[in-house]
Formats: structure tokens, C-alpha cells, sequence
């Protein structure tokens, strides 16, 4: 399964930043109803450098062993 999806800044926490998923339109998916994969992300802050992207796309991709 290789799949793209994409997400949006959402809030920021003391430690980290959370990001929520989006369709291709913008809407936030919430459930599985919605065809979410991920929904929401948590990335911790202090690795990204004081850069927080506004919109992330991240590739899930099958593992070949």
C-alpha cells in the first residue's frame, strides 16, 4: 500500500504540534467514516527547529523485506 495524505496545522501543545488530516478539498477527516488513515498527528516540536509547516504531506509506503 503506498499512500499520500495530507495534513493541516492544528494547534500547538508545550512540547509538540498537532497536525489533523485533510481530503483533497480541505475537509478535516475525523473518523474512519470520513476515510481517515491517520487523523491526527503529534510531531515534537524541539525537532522541528522552530519551523512549523502549515501543511504537511506525508507518504505511507508498504515496507518490501
Amino acid at each position: 500500500m503506498n499512500r499520500t495524505i495530507r495534513l493541516v496545522f492544528e494547534r500547538e501543545t508545550p512540547g509538540a504540534v498537532l497536525y489533523q488530516e485533510v481530503d483533497l478539498n480541505g475537509k478535516r477527516l475525523t473518523n474512519d467514516a470520513d476515510g481517515a488513515l491517520v487523523r491526527t498527528l503529534y510531531l515534537r516540536k524541539k525537532q522541528l527547529n522552530g519551523k512549523i509547516p502549515q501543511i504537511l504531506a506525508i507518504t505511507i509506503v508498504e515496507a518490501v523485506q
